[in-house]
Formats: C-alpha cells, sequence, structure tokens
C-alpha cells in the first residue's frame, strides 16, 4: 500500500492505527495533514485512493491521517485538530447522491473557505463537491473520460499557485465535471475535457481543486483495475483505441510535479 520509503520517515495515522515505528523527534511542531478518503468500494488488500496521496505528497516530518466517512469514519474532529491541510479524494459517487455524510463534509469546506484556515486540495470527486458547497454547479459531463491529456494553465495561475508550467499532462477519470465555478473561485487550469479543470476558492485563496488524478499510479489502476472497469464507459471502438494510446504513452514525471505544487500550496502560510 505505502511505498517503503515513505514509511521509513513519515508518521501516517489511519482512523484507530498509528504506525509507531515512524516518528519524528524534532522540537520543531510536525505538519499534519488529514486525507478525507471518500471512496468505500476499495477491498482490504487495494491501495487506497488516501494512500496514494500521501504516497505523493508526504514530506519527511510529516504527520498524516485518514479519516473515511463513506466508511462510518466520523468527521467531527477534523476542524478541531487543527491540521495544516486537508486533502479531500475522488469517490465513484457524485454530488447527486446526497449521502448522509455530505452534510458535514460540506461544512467543514464551507468553514475552511469562510475562515482561511487551513488550506484544503480537492481532487475529481473532491473537486467537484467543494464547487458544489460553495455555490457552484457540478453534474454530467458530456461524456465519460478516462485518458491522458494536456492541462493547460492560465498565466494569471503564477499568482495563486507560485510558479507553475504552460501545461501538464495528467490522468484523466470522470463522468462529471464543475460546469459552473463558485462564486470568487478564480480558473487556474482548462483542459479539452473540463473548462474548469482546476480553481482556486476560499477568502484566503486558500483551497485549490482539480479534476484530474496526478495521485494515479497507471500501472496499477489502468492496466489492472480501473481499465477493465470503465472501458465500456469510453463508447465506440476508435475511442477506446484512443484512450489506451494515451495511457500507454503515460509517464507520471508531470504529475510528480502537479503533486509537488499541490504539497506546496498545503503547506504555504497564509495568515
Amino acid at each position: 500500500m505505502y511505498s517503503d520509503h515513505l514509511l521509513r520517515f513519515v508518521g501516517i495515522q489511519h482512523t484507530g492505527v498509528t504506525f509507531d515505528d515512524v516518528r519524528h523527534k524534532s522540537k520543531i511542531a510536525m505538519p499534519r495533514f488529514c486525507v478525507i478518503h471518500t471512496e468505500d468500494a476499495c477491498s482490504d488488500d487495494d491501495a487506497t485512493l488516501g494512500d496514494m496521496f500521501i504516497d505523493g505528497l508526504a514530506r519527511e516530518g510529516d504527520s498524516w491521517t485518514v479519516v473515511n466517512p463513506a466508511t462510518g469514519d466520523s468527521l467531527a474532529t477534523v476542524l478541531q485538530d487543527n491540521y495544516d491541510g486537508i486533502v479531500i479524494t475522488g469517490s465513484h459517487y457524485n454530488v447527486r447522491d446526497e449521502l448522509p455524510w455530505y452534510k458535514p463534509l460540506i461544512e467543514i469546506i464551507q468553514h475552511v473557505a469562510s475562515t482561511g484556515t487551513p488550506n484544503l486540495y480537492g481532487g475529481c470527486f473532491g473537486h467537484q463537491l467543494v464547487a458544489h458547497a460553495l455555490g457552484g454547479v457540478a453534474g454530467p459531463s458530456e461524456k465519460f473520460v478516462m485518458k491522458a491529456e494536456t492541462v493547460h494553465f492560465l498565466p494569471s495561475s503564477g499568482n495563486l499557485l507560485g510558479p507553475v508550467p504552460a501545461s501538464l499532462n495528467l490522468l484523466e477519470v470522470h463522468g462529471d465535471w464543475v460546469s459552473v465555478l463558485p462564486p470568487g473561485a478564480d480558473l487556474v487550469a482548462h483542459s479539452d475535457s473540463c473548462a474548469n479543470e482546476a480553481f482556486v476558492a476560499g477568502g484566503a485563496h486558500n483551497i485549490l481543486c482539480a479534476q484530474g488524478h496526478p495521485e494515479f499510479d497507471v500501472q496499477y489502476c489502468f492496466t489492472e483495475t480501473l481499465w477493465d472497469l470503465c472501458k465500456s464507459r469510453l463508447g465506440s471502438a476508435d475511442d477506446i483505441a484512443r484512450a489506451k494510446a494515451s495511457l500507454d504513452a503515460y509517464t507520471d514525471v508531470d504529475a510528480k510535479r502537479f503533486l509537488a505544487l499541490i504539497s506546496n500550496f498545503l503547506r504555504h502560510k497564509r495568515n
């Protein structure tokens, strides 16, 4: 589930489980982060989306907690625990499902936006739920998307994110998208499959959301898992062939660059 190099230096806590063999002993307070994992379709042997985010975002000395409301974990203490950053993962659910845990999660998002703390990243479903929570619109996309594609960053995005490349090649898997940004949100990137590919929101510009999946491991998620589950939703044989070709040519170089950007965003002190 976690890469060996990560466990050597990161303290990770899943709800009810602590890895005591890795602790940061510096007198300086360790950065503390929470992954709100919103998927319940993984088997016990699967690497979860939360695991993948930690593997891509963690740095030496971090403390990471994973909370999964989709499997019954409470969100009641997430804000009380004073995390430096929060990550909301993707999910097979959509904003129209209106599950019982949506309300407390939406309240967390709204609190983060109004108070300017902590920093928050939302990916895929997280991206859509943040938009929905803050007054935007998320719904079915024009067609199901599963491919690697170019994400274009607006020149102005550097004012909100720091140095950014003109474009990145990232993995996309989604049947929903953000069609209307929340009031006051700033678009920072677009792609062929999603005009509102990434945006920044919150009174302190402390929320970053993106539709793509920089956290995905292409071998595990596409060759072994998602490809077999999702390829039938792509449409024609030509659509499937184009998607497969884009995945076959994909490397994770740009994903690592975007994960580094997200990690920096989560750590940036805005107050």
